[in-house]
């Protein structure tokens, strides 16, 4: 069978394992000690220091923290299967697709693509959404073939900003998706489904699924 998915997808006790990291601000990792001072030059710290090797840490990127903070605000409304880190892709050559956050049920699957900025700022994202709308179908039919004998009633794509505004031509893109199986989610989006975790845990997805799917 074709290999649909690159990339590592967890679940279980590797999921429990991948949320801690990704709830930690920093990257840490061991190295040998020869190899410190090319670390240190990329902004690596040391945290400990063993006799042959190293603890070190760095900061993690804002980007990758807001991907983070997205994919755990999944694993806290209770999906099952979800993608470990930012190299999991989705379909064959041209038609592959980069995913950010991967997670999914027995019901549900949700592809996000996560967006944000620094500072808060104007920006359009029209080519992008509209290359979201392109290759969804390849998608969806690369999942169905990675899963062939679970039936997954829906497969949601979101595209989610943070400190960004869009134009409204963004929203009128998505609005006119005949599948109906694209969301723009905002700051503000996504501070209410965070509040909803910590409320209602895991049966926020459903509150979740009545708003979008409504």
């Amino acid at each position: 069978m074709a290999d649909y998915i690159s990339g590592d997808l967890v679940k279980e006790g590797d999921l429990e394992r991948v949320a801690c990291l990704r709830a930690n601000p920093l990257v840490e990792k061991t190295v040998d000690r020869p190899l410190a001072l090319q670390y240190s030059d990329n902004g690596w710290q040391v945290k400990t220091k063993y006799k042959n090797s190293l603890r070190i840490f760095k900061e993690k990127q804002f980007d990758e923290l807001f991907e983070d903070e997205i994919w755990l605000m999944f694993k806290k409304m209770g999906f099952e299967e979800m993608n470990k880190d930012c190299h999991f892709k989705i379909g064959q050559g041209a038609n592959q697709m980069q995913i950010d956050v991967f997670a999914k049920d027995k019901d549900h699957v949700f592809i996000v693509e996560c967006k944000t900025s620094e500072k808060p700022t104007k920006k359009d994202f029209s080519k992008d959404i509209r290359e979201i709308l392109y290759q969804k179908k390849s998608t969806v039919e690369a999942l169905m073939s990675h899963y062939p004998k679970q039936e997954i009633p829906r497969f949601t794509f979101l595209f989610v900003t943070k400190n960004i505004t869009l134009p409204e031509s963004n929203y009128e893109i998505v609005k006119n998706n005949q599948n109906k199986d694209l969301y723009i989610l905002s700051d503000a989006d996504i501070a209410a489904y965070k509040k909803l975790t910590v409320e209602f845990g895991d049966h926020a997805k459903y509150i979740m699924y009545s708003i979008l799917f409504q």
